[in-house]
């Protein structure tokens, strides 16, 4: 029992830590077309969040990069993962499609 209850504290620690560590979003960058790189971004913005289905909202984040305002159109459970914040040190990973990865860090 005392091994159960300990390996359930470790497990709710360690998903924690992941959520300081920085959370990750998958979406789309919908205001410009940027060749497959990563950038350093700082959030500026976070708005028309819209609940869709199954608990997920759906916002346009704005992240200021060397290459411009980003509008990164993104899809998340607000329950398990808040918005981007205004002024967020954040990791943008730009894929083929104007798919992009953002990790909050």
């Amino acid at each position: 029992m005392i091994i159960l209850f300990g390996t359930f504290i470790f497990l709710a620690r360690s998903a924690t830590s992941n959520v300081i560590k920085g959370d990750v979003f998958e979406g789309i960058i919908t205001n410009m077309n940027l060749q497959s790189q990563v950038l350093d971004g700082m959030g500026v913005y976070d708005k028309n969040c819209n609940a869709i289905e199954n608990g997920l909202t759906q916002c346009d984040g704005g992240i200021q990069t060397e290459k411009g305002l980003l509008n990164f159109n993104y899809k998340h459970n607000m329950h398990m993962q808040k918005c981007i914040d205004q002024g967020q040190k954040l990791k943008v990973e730009i894929f083929e499609g104007n798919k992009a990865r953002v990790t909050r860090l």
